[in-house]
């Protein structure tokens, strides 16, 4: 399979700019629509000529999407049309007898975690309120699939690596847009009333907010895969254009005050440490120790001048307050399970935490001074709404994808660079996990785009992943 053609792929990146650029001259809580429509539409007709653009187009749709959330066309939102697209593309395929999907390392812990969403909603009782989280998890599958029948060798992974770099500096610039003109974007998409903060008053110090709460998942895998190709790529372009992509989102999850996300990162440093010096790979050709002893010094001055800039302001206090609450909340949800034992197997049903509303649900995100708006924490999320079998399998895939990884890593030299940004997006993701939401989100479409590239690597040799040019 040839690599995807430039000029299209240029397309794709362009027409997703100019919501972007159009928001910045003029940021408004009810932006221009027509811009993310017309990228909409260009992304359609190059998914036309190549189908391999709907898994390469779904993070731009997906994330960019609320910018046209008050100029719905029948009610649906960008991300909701390529969706349908994607299902009458599947649906096309398997009519002609190519639907066909052979099955991946780790495809059975993903079909079980399906098998037992399915059933966690059969038994909930609660079918019409938690009806929406179903048809989320048919959209997590579609993206799924998609992705895993068009993006079928490494050098369309690399150039998913790369599309997902362009997407995070579309959404850094959003969020620091949104910064500067006192703007909360979180409050757009809960269709809240919204106000511009005084830029001239000490309120003016919040914290920055995108469209999703948990867009830190996205901003971080681009991080790593930023970082890695720092180290990978041979031209000096890429190298300082990777810089500038690593030093914008670094930026964006400080102002959003991501404690999560810098610190999972600093973790995920230090395992790339263990990777360069234990498998002697292609991103540590050139005195490996002098190189990641200064990567190492430079991220932790990053942390020294964060701590510094945080003590200036009471609005950028690094305290454990916040990890207190869900330590709390996560306390109360364990204790509710404990009075419905029979739970503890299938939960109370697919984003029963947040769609249901009774006594049982909030008790369960009970903080000891008011009830939160969520469990803050995936893996409880999980235990509480899918049941203990969910959780066992959602491990079980994560264990079995980093072993594969770490394995591959050391036997493929040519292709360390991919492997080992998958293994360090993985290693992410499941730290994040602990204390952030994943949720079914479009920020999980996404995760779940990770995980089916995962399975792609863990099921090809070499020659095969190379046939395309990295």
């Amino acid at each position: 399979m040839r690599g995807v053609n430039k000029f299209m792929l240029g397309g794709l990146y362009f027409s997703w700019g100019i919501p972007v650029v159009v928001f910045m001259i003029n940021p408004s809580y009810s932006p221009q629509t027509w811009p993310v429509w017309c990228a909409t539409g260009m992304t359609l007709l190059i998914a036309l000529v190549d189908h391999r653009f709907l898994a390469l187009s779904i993070p731009f749709v997906a994330m960019f999407s609320p910018l046209a959330t008050f100029g719905r066309v029948m009610d649906l939102l960008p991300s909701e049309i390529l969706l349908a697209y994607c299902a009458l593309f599947w649906l096309a395929v398997v009519l002609m007898g190519r639907g066909r999907i052979r099955l991946l390392p780790g495809a059975g812990y993903l079909i079980g975690l399906v098998f037992v969403t399915i059933l966690s909603y059969i038994l909930s009782f609660e079918h019409k309120a938690l009806l929406p989280s179903l048809l989320n998890w048919g959209a997590l599958i579609t993206v799924f699939i998609v992705t895993r029948m068009t993006l079928r060798t490494a050098g369309l992974i690399s150039v998913y690596f790369l599309s997902l770099l362009v997407v995070a500096t579309y959404i850094a610039a959003l969020v620091v847009s949104g910064f500067i003109n006192g703007m909360q974007l979180v409050l757009m998409m809960e269709e809240a009333e919204a106000d511009f903060l005084d830029r001239e008053s000490v309120s003016y110090l919040f914290r920055a907010s995108y469209f999703y709460a948990n867009v830190f998942y996205v901003l971080g895998a681009a991080a790593i895969i930023a970082f890695v190709a720092i180290f990978s790529k041979k031209k000096a372009i890429y190298k300082y254009v990777s810089i500038g992509v690593l030093a914008a989102i670094l930026s964006t999850l400080f102002v959003m005050f991501s404690k999560t996300a810098l610190v999972a990162l600093t973790l995920c440093l230090l395992i790339w440490n263990f990777l360069a010096f234990s498998t002697r790979t292609s991103t540590n050709e050139s005195r490996p120790g002098r190189t990641t002893l200064l990567f190492g010094f430079m991220f932790v001055l990053l942390w020294i001048v964060i701590l510094r800039i945080a003590d200036t302001s009471d609005y950028y206090q690094l305290e454990t307050d916040s990890l207190k609450l869900r330590m709390t909340v996560i306390s109360s949800s364990f204790e509710v399970l404990l009075q419905y034992p029979e739970r503890i197997i299938f939960g109370f049903g697919p984003d029963a935490s947040i769609r249901v509303s009774n006594t049982v649900t909030e008790a369960a995100r009970w903080s000891g001074v008011g009830t939160e708006g969520a469990i803050d924490s995936a893996y409880m999320t999980f235990l509480f709404e899918y049941g203990l079998m969910f959780i066992a399998l959602f491990l079980l895939f994560g264990v079995h994808a980093l072993v594969r990884l770490f394995r591959r890593i050391k036997q493929s030299p040519q292709l360390q660079p991919v492997f080992i940004t998958l293994f360090l997006v993985l290693v992410f993701v499941y730290i994040s996990a602990i204390t952030q939401v994943i949720g079914t989100s479009k920020v999980a479409w996404v995760i779940v785009q990770i995980f089916a590239l995962t399975g792609i690597c863990l099921s090809r040799n070499t020659s095969e992943l190379s046939h395309v040019r990295i």
